[in-house]
C-alpha cells in the first residue's frame, strides 16, 4: 500500500478543501495505535527523587487554583490507572476538538514543579510529575500517552485508596460529594453556623486505607478536609 496520496484540489472550493483535510486528519488519527492503560504495579519499585505526599497535594491544589482542571483530572486518572493515561482519554476529559494539538500540554505541571524547586521544597533533579510519550517516527509526532512519574504513583497508592484519592481536590464542590462506600462515620454530626452561614461537620474513617476525613457541608463548608495522612 502506498505511503503517499496525491490529490488535485485546484477545482475545489475552500469548504470542500476543508472537508478533505478533515478527512485526512481523521484517517491519520485512526492510524495511531490506541494505548490501553493497565496497572502492572511496576511503580512499586520506584526510587525516590524528592516527591512527598504533601508536595503532590500542593501540586494538585495549585493546578486547581490556576484553572488547570483538565491536567488535574488527567493526572488523577493516570494515577488510578497505575501511571498512564491515553491521548483519547485526555481529549474526552477536556472535551477537546479533534484538530487540537497537545503541544506544551504539561507546561502547567512543569511550571509548578519549577516553583517548588525554587522554594527549596523539591530537589532540582526531582522527576517531572507528568511527561508525554510520543509515537515512533521522525518529524511531527503525536503524544499518544502521558505518564505520571512512578515515584508519585507509588506515594499516592501507598497513602490512600483510589476512592479517597478522588476526594482530595474536590474543594468546596465536595460539600455535595457523598462519602464513598468504605468511609465509616466517626462520632456525631456537628451543626454550626446560622444566619445563612452554615458549615456542618462529620468525621469519617476509611476502612480500606485508614484515611481520616472531615466532611464540611453547608454553604460555608470546605467540603472534604483531610485530618490524617
Amino acid at each position: 500500500m502506498a505511503d503517499t496520496l496525491n490529490l488535485d484540489i485546484s477545482d475545489l472550493t475552500p469548504e470542500e478543501v476543508g472537508r478533505v483535510l478533515a478527512l485526512v486528519r481523521s484517517m491519520r488519527d485512526e492510524s495511531v495505535p490506541h494505548a490501553e492503560s493497565t496497572d502492572d504495579s511496576s511503580w512499586a519499585e520506584a526510587a525516590s527523587t524528592g516527591w512527598t505526599l504533601d508536595l503532590v497535594l500542593v501540586l494538585r491544589e495549585m493546578l486547581r487554583r490556576r484553572g488547570n482542571d483538565v491536567q488535574l483530572e488527567a493526572f488523577n486518572q493516570a494515577i488510578r490507572n497505575g501511571g498512564e493515561i491515553s491521548r483519547e482519554d485526555i481529549f474526552r476529559i477536556g472535551n477537546y476538538e479533534p484538530k487540537r494539538q497537545l503541544k506544551n500540554w504539561t507546561k502547567p505541571l512543569r511550571t509548578i514543579t519549577s516553583e517548588l524547586v525554587e522554594r527549596g521544597s523539591l530537589p532540582e533533579d526531582a522527576e517531572f510529575p507528568m511527561e508525554a510519550d510520543y509515537t515512533e517516527g521522525s518529524g511531527y509526532r503525536q503524544a499518544h500517552l502521558f505518564r505520571v512519574a512512578p515515584e508519585i504513583v507509588k506515594i499516592v497508592k501507598e497513602a490512600m485508596c483510589d476512592d479517597c484519592w478522588k476526594l482530595v481536590d474536590t474543594g468546596t464542590k465536595g460539600r455535595n460529594v457523598p462519602p464513598h462506600a468504605r468511609l465509616e462515620r466517626v462520632g456525631n454530626f456537628r451543626q454550626f453556623g446560622g444566619s445563612g452561614m452554615v458549615a456542618d461537620e462529620q468525621d469519617y474513617h476509611c476502612t480500606a486505607c485508614g484515611k481520616d476525613w472531615m466532611h464540611e457541608t453547608g454553604n460555608s463548608g470546605m467540603g472534604w478536609v483531610e485530618t490524617s495522612h
